[in-house]
């Protein structure tokens, strides 16, 4: 690691770019899920099969926007630490097989 005092640099993380897009599509499905709702309100019962579709789309792209970015936030993880390293070849070799630099 590196001995002087300076702050490290901010990271630009790839991971937090790609949460920020994911999460915007996201917000999207749940708008329109909301804007669905409202032409619902006041009917008793279950929910209408297009809302269960919609809200159950938007269960899975928050799962996989989740998934992903804690995938790239890892690969970022062991990238930086084998780049702020005094000795990366003393890293074990598991961890530096699970780095894909692209």
């Amino acid at each position: 690691m590196a001995s002087n005092n300076q702050p490290a640099a901010p990271i630009l993380s790839e991971a937090r770019k790609n949460f920020k897009v994911s999460k915007k599509e996201i917000e999207n499905l749940l708008e329109m899920h909301a804007e669905m709702e409202g032409e619902q309100s006041g009917q008793a019962g279950r929910r209408p099969d297009r809302l269960q579709v919609l809200h159950r789309a938007a269960i899975i792209m928050i799962t996989a926007c989740w998934e992903a970015y804690l995938e790239i936030l890892f690969r970022e993880a062991f990238k930086y630490l084998l780049d702020h390293s005094d000795n990366p070849q003393g890293m074990p070799r598991a961890m530096k097989n699970m780095l894909v630099i692209k």
